[in-house]
Order: structure tokens, then sequence, then C-alpha cells
């Protein structure tokens, strides 16, 4: 059996992307692009591996509390500076890293969605030697694989998470195996199994099952034309079966595909620019691209977002 789950590991890897790193033609905004947000390096040690991330700040004086800001598959943390510089605004101390094999971190071969927990396990761990977290309330904020891995958070307590909010996450690793090869549904026990070889009971961690044990406010937003993760099979399977939990929000962004923190005109933008062939090169890498518009946030969303923080 372990001689099969070892192949099956190749199999799945031969097919990914050794690294996440994103369309070489699109590129990412950085705390430079920012008049007032600072930030400063940390880094911590995923078993062998060295992640690397930053803590995003405005004033150093107080905060409301911290945000540990989880990436989605793609270009790390970078990809949501936006959305981590109105927290920073907002007074948060955000924390934001890039997982094993992507961005500014080590790591090659990357093959499995589960890899986050292992590197959230050792992040958590250092977050608890960080003196300037210490006091402050735990948030956890994420998106697609990051609203996943902050979902999962909820599962230890010992990471002392307070309030969630995931946008566009999936339930399971197993479920993202299975909406892109349905094929492999007859050999999703042999799936179960692999997981478990490699990553122990995160390999096979489900949030919906989370969620449902979890006392912790939790706000779950969702593009109702979102692809990529169902709508239909993920989203509204979670409102009910969540629908008498008074502690979890259920959030429509209405017209929205997978980032449904973007504004119609954002999302109409990224839309065209996909159209055009622009994220794979079709255009050159000298094609003009209006950053600040490609990430401009809905504000009505996000306005959800921080009165669901501030309360």
């Amino acid at each position: 059996m372990c001689i099969v789950s070892y192949l099956l590991k190749k199999k799945i890897q031969s097919k990914m992307p050794s690294r996440q790193e994103g369309s070489p033609y699109l590129k990412v905004l950085t705390v430079d692009d920012f008049e007032n947000l600072k930030s400063t390096p940390f880094s911590f040690y995923s078993k062998k591996l060295k992640l690397n991330g930053f803590k995003y700040y405005y004033q150093r004086d107080s905060y409301k509390g911290l945000v540990i800001f989880f990436h989605g598959a793609g270009n790390g943390h970078l990809a949501y500076t936006r959305e981590i510089n109105a927290l920073a605004e907002a007074s948060y101390l955000v924390y934001a890293y890039d997982n094993s094999c992507c961005g500014s971190s080590e790591g090659e071969n990357f093959w499995n969605f589960s890899q986050s927990l292992v590197d959230q396990k050792y992040f958590f761990e250092y977050l608890e030697t960080d003196e300037e977290a210490k006091g402050l309330k735990r948030f956890a904020i994420g998106h697609s694989w990051g609203g996943f891995t902050a979902m999962a958070s909820l599962a230890n307590k010992n990471y002392k998470v307070e309030k969630v909010v995931e946008f566009s996450g999936f339930r399971s690793v197993l479920q993202v195996f299975l909406s892109n090869s349905p094929e492999s549904k007859g050999i999703s026990w042999l799936l179960k199994i692999m997981n478990w070889r490699y990553f122990g009971k995160l390999g096979n961690l489900d949030t919906l099952k989370v969620l449902k044990k979890t006392d912790k406010k939790v706000m779950l937003i969702h593009g109702d034309l979102d692809e990529v993760v169902s709508y239909e099979k993920v989203f509204l399977e979670f409102k009910g079966e969540l629908k008498d939990n008074e502690n979890i929000t259920f959030v429509v962004s209405h017209n929205r595909h997978h980032q449904p923190y973007f504004s119609l005109d954002a999302q109409n933008y990224y839309l065209d620019l996909i159209s055009k062939g622009v994220l794979e090169g079709k255009l050159g890498k000298d094609y003009n691209i209006d950053y600040f518009k490609l990430t401009e946030e809905d504000p009505e969303i996000m306005g959800q977002v921080f009165k669901f923080l501030n309360e």
C-alpha cells in the first residue's frame, strides 16, 4: 500500500507545477505601492523549509488585534496586498507569509494542498514566541486555498483564533482532487490513505466538520458565479448544513466569480485581461496593466468584513 500511495503521489506531482509562482506576466503590489503601509520581515521553519513573510501595519502604538492572512494558489501572499493594506489601515497588525513551495518561501515539488496545514502549525508555534503578538486577539482570513486554511485554524484550540473570514474556500483536499478529476471517485479511499500517510490527520481535514464543532464566529463569503470553488456544491452545501449555527454568517457576493472581494469593475477588467490572453503572455510583458483598477475592492463586501471583525 505504501508503494501504491507513493506512485499515486508521483503521478499527481507530475501534473502540478513544482512551485506556486503565478503568472510571470502579472506583477503584484508590494508595500512600496502604498504610501503609509509599513512592513517588518519574519521567517520560521516548516520542518526543513524556511518560510518567509511580513508583518504589515500603519501605526505600531496600538492595534485592534492581529490578522493572519492565508493566501491562495498563485503568487503567494503578495496577491492580496490590497486587502492586507486595508486591514493594516484599519489598525490591525497583519501577518502574511508564503506557504512552502510558494512565493518567497523555500520548497520544490508542490503536490498537495494539505501542506498549508503543516505550515500553519509551525507558524502558530512561531507566533507564540513573537512578543508583538502577545495579548492581541487573533483573527484568520483567507481566500480559496487560504480560505480552507483559515477555516482549518479553528480545529486546533491552541491556535487561539477567535474569528475567521473566508473567501471562496474549499471544503477539503479530497474534494479538490475529485472536482478536478471526477474519474478518481472510485479510488477516493486510496486518496484518503495517501493523504493520511503523508500528512496524518491533517491530510483529510474536513472544514465543514470543523465548522459544525466550533463556537467561534465565522463569516463565509462566496461569489454566486464561482466556477473554481463551486457556489452550489460548496457554499450552498455549507449553508444548508450550518443553517442552525448562529455563529456562522453567510454572505453572497452577487455576480462575482472566484474573487468575491473584487468590485464589478475589477472583475470585468480581470476577465478582459484573461480573454485577451494577457496572463498567458500573448501580448508580451510590456502590456500596460492598471494594477489598482485590477485589485479594486468591493466596498460593500469589505465593509461587512470590517464590521464583523470590529464587533
